[in-house]
């Protein structure tokens, strides 16, 4: 019999994932970039929405379509909505982004695709830098890797959460 635990727990452990992954990302992005990179709340608010949407795929692929799923993934993007921006005005602007770069990166987004780290790293880009640049690849490379691994790490994790645990509401 698998011990059980709660959707309210995975929920917070990603929130960890996310936590460390954007921390983790813009050291990287500062030591690949030859000029000096300065993060202001815009670029702050693309690095956010990029790792949320690697977070939530991983999770939704790894346990699919269901209620548990559906209510770990709403607990944790409500949470850091609210952990992120005290402001409402500036929670529903964030918000807004985010499905704006969901319906984006979903478009590149299917097994098929060879270069969905390029094409991921790409869209992120274009927005972070505000160019499509093709002087830019090596960066857009750079990119969609963090986002991959992000995307694995996550899977993993909940792979072996479900190894031993039965997740509950």
């Amino acid at each position: 019999m698998k011990k059980k635990i709660t959707a309210d727990k995975i929920a917070y452990a990603l929130e960890g994932f996310l936590d460390n992954d954007y921390k983790m990302f813009i050291n990287h992005l500062k030591d690949l970039t030859k000029e000096k990179i300065v993060i202001d709340k815009q670029k702050s608010k693309e690095i956010m929405a990029l790792f949320m949407f690697a977070i939530c795929q991983a999770t939704i692929r790894t346990l699919g379509d269901t209620s548990v799923t559906k209510y770990i993934m709403g607990k944790f993007q409500a949470d850091i909505f609210n952990h992120a921006f005290e402001d409402s005005k500036e929670r529903e602007s964030f918000k807004n982004l985010f499905q704006e770069r969901v319906n984006e990166y979903s478009e590149v987004f299917y097994a098929e695709n060879k270069s969905l780290d390029v094409q991921i790293g790409q869209i992120f880009c274009r927005h972070f830098w505000g160019k499509d640049d093709i002087k830019q690849a090596p960066m857009m490379m750079a990119v969609g890797y963090f986002f991959l691994t992000t995307m694995l790490e996550t899977s993993n994790f909940l792979k072996e959460i479900l190894t031993s645990y039965e997740i509950i509401l």
